[in-house]
């Protein structure tokens, strides 16, 4: 009421003070004597107007000087939700550094974060099995026998190239293998590496536990493997989970809504490309997902960002909100109808976006007031004109 009254003694200074200049006193004249005089105005309140009579106090004057106008014009309109996102990996993109015997962890070098480089060591297994295998392929070796029977049969490069072969999956280097096989050195502790450069997201295992990777006897070759970290490869395109209001996600959909980055950086926008429909049971959120692609190296992997889905444009009549007047419950605009006379129009409001209403009962290329509505306004009310909010 505080802020209503004060609008209202400003528009009055303001249309006292342009009753003093060149031009407008005319036009306010023309106002004051169209105003209905003192007890009148009392009596016709209350007796519905006729349409002549509500058309013409639905008339304003001002100089066109003093308003700005937007033309209205057919272009469609988006909506933009306000969220935000988190940087993940792209699934083709993460791996599992695995330990290939059964035994217990001896040590873990690799932390949530690292940067591991190829080869570098993850992780220390200890198994009396491996060494037990290891001793049985130095005694396969010594076995002249054995060995001259698979030579006679044509068997023997085969089956020592899948000995060592086997030996790698398990996880010895080639030196660790030539070693054991030149100079009898027998490999205590496995060292678990990593077959590429990664940044570790889960440490799976801890020191002291004991794993399980499958049979790796010599006559079984078949490796199953136990997932000791997860990794994503360096230099993979990254992704970007959106979260999603549920009353929202209807909107979203892969292919034809864009995700903007909202915090400055200048990323161009990049297309949504999954719809996961399924909701967090604590945040309620569902998500979608979208590409960054090229766009990977701005980004820090689990990096939160503000971003806008922007939906795709609708067809309609769309006018600026800074156009938009309200009083009470009913939304209006002043068009300009000829130069310094502007009709006020109760909006028929069908949709929103960004910044934009679209509506009903306004035409493409109409112009309609953005700044000093409130003069405008003003005017209306000398006139005799009445908001909905004055009939209560």
């Amino acid at each position: 009421m505080i802020e209503r009254r004060r609008s209202t003694l400003i528009v009055t200074l303001v249309l006292a003070l342009l009753s003093r200049w060149p031009g407008v006193s005319a036009v306010q004249a023309a106002a004051q004597s169209e105003a209905p005089e003192p007890g009148v105005a009392e009596a016709s309140a209350a007796e519905p107007a006729d349409d002549e009579q509500a058309a013409e106090a639905a008339v304003a004057f001002a100089p066109d000087a003093l308003i700005t106008v937007h033309r209205i014009t057919s272009t469609p309109r988006g909506k933009a939700l306000r969220t935000y996102g988190r940087v993940i990996a792209h699934p083709a993109a993460t791996f599992d550094v695995n330990a290939y015997l059964s035994g217990q962890i001896g040590e873990i070098f690799a932390r949530t974060g690292d940067l591991v480089r190829a080869g570098d060591v993850v992780a220390a297994l200890e198994s009396p099995d491996f060494v037990l295998t290891q001793r049985s392929y130095l005694e396969l070796l010594a076995n002249e026998e054995r060995l001259s029977i698979l030579r006679e049969e044509g068997r023997l490069p085969n089956y020592l190239k899948d000995a060592r072969e086997n030996l790698r999956w398990w996880g010895m280097s080639d030196q660790e293998i030539t070693d054991l096989t030149d100079k009898k050195k027998v490999v205590h502790r496995l060292l678990v590496r990593s077959p590429q450069d990664g940044i570790v997201t889960d440490v799976l295992v801890q020191p002291g536990q004991v794993v399980n990777a499958g049979d790796k006897t010599m006559q079984n070759f078949v490796v199953l493997g136990k997932p000791v970290v997860r990794m994503v490869a360096t230099g993979k395109p990254l992704q970007l989970e959106i979260y999603v209001p549920a009353d929202a996600l209807g909107g979203v959909r892969a292919g034809s809504t864009v995700v903007e980055l909202t915090d400055g950086r200048g990323v161009p926008a990049v297309p949504v490309t999954d719809v996961l429909s399924e909701l967090n049971k604590e945040s309620g959120l569902a998500r979608a997902v979208a590409d960054l692609g090229a766009e990977s190296h701005h980004f820090v992997l689990g990096e939160v960002v503000p971003v806008a889905v922007r939906q795709p444009a609708q067809n309609g009549i769309w006018v600026p909100r800074s156009a938009v007047l309200r009083q009470g419950p009913e939304p209006v605009v002043f068009v300009r109808s000829a130069p310094g006379e502007f009709r006020r129009r109760v909006l028929r409001v069908t949709n929103t976006a960004d910044g934009w209403v679209a509506v009903g009962n306004v035409a493409v290329g109409e112009d309609v007031v953005t700044g000093g509505k409130m003069i405008l306004e003003g005017a209306y009310r000398m006139r005799g004109g009445r908001s909905s909010s004055d009939h209560h």
